[in-house]
């Protein structure tokens, strides 16, 4: 349960790459234990409910435009496979996603 809404994560830095570009923010989470899919989608729920970082839209509750996600891990459960739209992949193609 996130504590009035504000996420817990281990970094946050925000760029503004020109003059008339929008502010870009990177989230960074690491986890040194061996990373589960579930452990990838509570952190992109965390995002999704924060003040911070998350939105209410028409599609239900959404990272705000221009947050990015980084998650960092020292290894992830090399056994489990996600399936997206009847393709399988691996816990660190699913993270890239």
């Amino acid at each position: 349960m996130i504590e009035n809404n504000l996420a817990e994560v281990d970094r946050v830095w925000k760029v503004t790459p020109g003059l008339f570009s929008p502010t870009v923010t990177y989230v960074l989470e690491c986890k040194w234990s061996i990373v589960t899919r579930k452990t990838l989608d509570d952190f992109i729920e965390v995002l999704k409910w924060s003040t911070d970082f998350g939105v209410d839209t028409e599609n239900g509750r959404e990272l705000k435009k221009g947050v990015v996600p980084v998650f960092a891990a020292g290894a992830y459960n090399p056994k489990e496979k996600v399936v997206i739209a009847e393709e399988k992949i691996t816990l660190s193609q699913y993270t890239y996603r």
